[in-house]
């Protein structure tokens, strides 16, 4: 490991064709969608056992004909509640103030699946929710720097993902900086 490495970028895509004959025709197979998520880590040594963390960079993003165009007309008022799942990527360091039994600094990296719940308001064009509120988040492929699996697959954790309120844009996308942690454990 080098003292020179200074950015790590983690992604994950998934494409799903709504067919179950691949000899469809592609004109045929236009509904579609594709799903993913990119974490970038910038800092210095970032591939050591004592890295530096000076930034971190997420997105998430989902496309397909269904997601194009919004819906011609909307609610004005009122709110929707949706229910589904959720999945992404985590990098941690861990401190002194977790009894999971890791030293304190011990970086791990890991795919986590959720169930998440949003609420839509219409009055106020915005959405926010909650990963974890329903149900536990999963962990899978716990990793650090070594490449040793530390804990097995499909842990289970309290941890829950709040998602501060972010404004629906006219073309159906929204982004926000307002996310929290907790547990109630």
């Amino acid at each position: 490991m080098s003292d020179i490495d200074t950015g790590i970028t983690a992604s994950s895509m998934t494409v799903s064709w709504f067919t179950d004959d691949p000899a469809v025709s592609a004109r045929l197979r236009s509904d579609w969608r594709a799903e993913g998520y990119r974490l970038h880590v910038a800092g210095r040594n970032l591939l050591s056992a004592a890295p530096t963390v000076t930034g971190v960079e997420m997105g998430a993003f989902v496309d397909g004909p269904a997601y194009r165009s919004p819906p011609a007309r909307l609610p004005v008022m009122g709110t929707a509640r949706y229910e589904g799942s959720a999945k992404g990527f985590v990098a941690l360091e861990y401190g002194t103030r977790f009894a999971s039994g890791r030293s304190e600094g011990t970086v791990v990296e890991a795919d986590w699946r959720g169930i998440t719940t949003l609420t839509a308001n219409f009055a106020d064009n915005s959405i926010s929710g909650c990963i974890g509120c329903t149900g536990n988040i999963a962990l899978f492929e716990w990793l650090v720097p070594d490449g040793v699996q530390r804990r097995p697959a499909g842990t289970e954790i309290s941890t829950r993902i709040h998602l501060g309120r972010m404004r629906v844009n006219a073309d159906g996308t929204f982004q926000g900086a307002t996310v929290t942690l907790s547990d109630p454990d």
